[in-house]
C-alpha cells in the first residue's frame, strides 16, 4: 500500500500546483500540470491491476482512466485555443462518455452474477431519465447549451448510468464489496463535479476560483477512487 499512498500524495501536490496555475490564468502550463495529475491516477490503476491478479473490471477502468486524461487535456485546451472551443468541447464530452461506457461494462462483467435483470435495467433507465432532466433544466437553471444540448444530454445519461450502476451493484452485494462502495462514492463525486462543470461551461459568471477548485477536487477525487477501487478487488 506504500506505493499507492505515495502516488495519491503526489497527485494531491500536483493538483495543488494545477489549481494555483489555473486560478491565475488559462495556459499551456496549466494543461501540462493537469496531464501529470491525470497520469498519476492512471499509474495508480496500473499498479493496482498488476497486484490484484485476474479481474475484468481493472482492464476496462484503465482504458477509461486513460480516456479521462485525454478528456482533461481537451477540455482545458478549449480555454487556451478559444477559436477551437467547439471542437475541444465535443472531443472532451465524447472521450469521457466512452469512458463511462467502459466503467459500466466493466462493473457489470465483474460484479453482476445470476441476479435479477432489474439491477442492470433500473440504473440505465435512471441514467436516461437523468439525461432528459439535464436537458429540461436548461432554462430554469439559466443555462445556454445551444448546439451542445444533445451531447450534454447524452453525456449526462452515460455519467448518471455509471453512478446508478455502481449504486445498484453495491446494493446487490449487500454493501459487502469494498471496491463497489468506493466506486459508488466515486460515481457520486463524478456527478457533483460535472454538475459544477455544467454551470461553469453553460452558465453566466460561474468561472470563479471556487467553481474551478470544487470541480477539480471532486473530479480528481473520483478518478483516484476509481483507480484505488481496483486494489480492493
Amino acid at each position: 500500500m506504500v506505493i499507492q499512498i505515495v502516488l495519491l500524495s503526489l497527485s494531491a501536490i500536483t493538483l495543488g500546483c494545477f489549481l494555483y496555475e489555473k486560478c491565475k490564468r488559462y495556459s499551456l502550463k496549466a494543461v501540462f500540470i493537469k496531464a501529470i495529475a491525470s497520469m498519476l491516477f492512471i499509474a495508480l490503476a496500473a499498479i493496482n491491476l498488476f497486484q490484484t491478479g485476474y479481474h475484468i473490471f481493472p482492464k476496462f477502468a484503465l482504458i477509461a482512466l486513460a480516456l479521462g486524461m485525454l478528456g482533461d487535456i481537451s477540455l482545458d485546451l478549449k480555454y487556451v485555443y478559444k477559436e477551437q472551443d467547439k471542437s475541444f468541447t465535443i472531443a472532451g464530452f465524447v472521450v469521457f462518455g466512452i469512458g463511462h461506457i467502459l466503467y459500466i461494462t466493466g462493473m457489470f462483467l465483474e460484479f453482476y452474477h445470476d441476479a435479477s435483470f432489474l439491477y442492470i435495467l433500473l440504473p440505465l433507465v435512471g441514467g436516461l431519465l437523468g439525461g432528459v432532466a439535464t436537458v429540461l433544466i436548461e432554462k430554469p437553471m439559466k443555462l445556454q447549451y445551444k448546439e451542445f444540448k444533445w451531447i450534454v444530454g447524452g453525456y449526462a445519461t452515460l455519467l448518471l448510468s455509471m453512478t446508478f450502476s455502481a449504486v445498484s451493484l453495491t446494493i446487490l452485494s449487500g454493501f459487502q464489496a469494498t471496491s463497489l462502495i468506493i466506486l459508488m462514492v466515486a460515481g457520486i463525486l463524478f456527478a457533483i463535479s460535472d454538475l459544477i462543470l455544467n454551470t461553469t461551461y453553460f452558465g453566466e459568471d460561474h468561472e470563479k476560483p471556487i467553481d474551478i477548485i470544487t470541480n477539480t477536487i471532486t473530479y480528481y477525487a473520483a478518478q483516484n477512487l476509481i483507480a484505488l477501487s481496483i486494489f480492493f478487488l
